[in-house]
């Protein structure tokens, strides 16, 4: 297990669209990557999700988990190391504090996919923000809620969500309002 856990599709499925696959069943450029460790492991962390084709890394984490984990130079290292970094804080075991702006964030995840961007996602457990953010990306791409729950599970291979809550978020989440 090297903690990047690629989501596949089943391209003959409407509900499940490949985006650059063309294979029956294939990755698609969206991982739930585990969190990486800080301090003197952040670099050599970061070094091996570039080398696991990640192009942009998503933290999930607030500020305290940042501080209480040392990676604070999570951004600035994975910048050096080639890739884009994206923050988008939740509160652990929670829902987006703000729907909109979370709209908004994976609405451009799901952009950044089409254009060829390779994407890890990560929370402190990579299980529940995750995937939360992960499916909502997916629906953004025009796939069934349930079916991109499924397709993160399968892919990080346990129970996913963290909550009851985050799982009925996914499910009723809509692209658009």
């Amino acid at each position: 297990m090297n903690g990047v856990y690629w989501i596949y599709a089943d391209a003959s499925l409407p509900s499940a669209p490949a985006i650059v696959s063309p294979a029956t069943r294939g990755p698609i450029p969206l991982a739930i990557v585990l969190c990486p460790r800080g301090g003197r492991h952040l670099s050599r962390e970061l070094a091996h999700l570039s080398r696991a084709g990640i192009h942009t890394l998503v933290s999930l984490l607030d500020e305290e988990q940042v501080a209480m984990f040392d990676l604070a130079e999570e951004g600035p290292l994975a910048k050096r190391l080639g890739m884009q970094f994206l923050s988008h804080p939740i509160p652990d075991h929670n829902l987006p504090p703000d729907p909109q702006a979370f709209r908004t964030f994976v609405s451009d995840l799901a952009r950044r996919l089409k254009t060829g961007e390779w994407i890890g996602i990560h929370c402190l457990g990579s299980i529940g923000r995750a995937t939360v953010t992960a499916v909502c990306t997916l629906i953004h791409l025009g796939w069934n809620p349930a079916v991109a729950l499924a397709a993160v599970e399968e892919a990080r291979g346990c129970p996913v969500p963290d909550t009851e809550e985050q799982e009925q978020w996914i499910l009723n989440y809509k692209a658009h309002p």
